[in-house]
């Protein structure tokens, strides 16, 4: 995997900063903060949505797929390979992506300015298993988001993780989804497994309806329930 994550970011090099951080089973690839490409078993899977989900269909191409022989599917497509053969086309087809990532909390801050809420752009970082130490942060321009700002958290779920000691996002990346989850139970705080499904949401910017199952039993194994 380490040559061809050299490979992806020789390719992607006009694209900005590209770094990688572990998630279960693969990688995740970030352009500065923003979390836009998945790798896993040396393929390329790029952030989609309605606006650029026909150019992987038309070729044939579809959804990352966790799990062989069940049919979840995400919203991360495989780059085709001759797309990434040609670093100008792979960067433009990168750049969309990052894009998309880039607009999504834009748009979660749009649904929010009824409520009277501010919602803060998250950076988005690696989660890691709970035992794993931390990796350096990247830069960030602003403070590290607060824990009830971030995708699938509410108010509830915020006050148990922050009595729990898990205030920020940097905290959480810190952490890991499994990690965050496992320190409220460990606290006394209430934790079920939608808190654990929410903070995995969080970290990868998805809503929590959209995580796959196979993902969900992924997470389940890794906190022994």
């Amino acid at each position: 995997m380490d040559d061809f994550l050299e490979h992806v970011q020789a390719t992607l090099v006009k694209l900005g900063t590209v770094t990688a951080r572990k998630m279960f089973g693969g990688l995740g690839l970030y352009c500065d903060t923003i979390f836009f490409a998945l790798i896993a078993d040396d393929i390329l899977y790029l952030k989609v949505d309605d606006t650029n989900r026909a150019d992987y269909e038309d070729l044939g191409y579809e959804g990352f797929q966790p799990f062989p022989d069940k049919p979840s599917r995400m919203n991360y497509y495989e780059l085709p390979p001759q797309v990434l053969q040609d670093p100008r086309a792979a960067v433009r087809w990168a750049k969309k992506s990052v894009e998309i990532a880039r607009k999504n909390p834009r748009k979660k801050k749009a649904s929010k300015q009824a409520t009277g809420k501010r919602i803060s752009k998250p950076s988005l970082t690696k989660p890691n298993p709970r035992k794993t130490p931390a990796s350096p942060k990247l830069p960030s321009a602003s403070p590290s988001p607060k824990i009830g700002q971030l995708r699938n958290i509410g108010p509830k779920s915020a006050k148990s993780l922050s009595a729990a000691g898990i205030q920020t996002r940097a905290d959480l990346e810190r952490l890991g989804s499994v990690g965050a989850y496992l320190t409220v139970l460990e606290s006394g705080e209430p934790a079920t497994l939608n808190l654990l499904y929410a903070l995995e949401g969080a970290l990868l910017d998805e809503p929590l309806t959209e995580l796959p199952e196979p993902l969900k039993e992924r997470l389940r194994a890794a906190a022994g329930r």
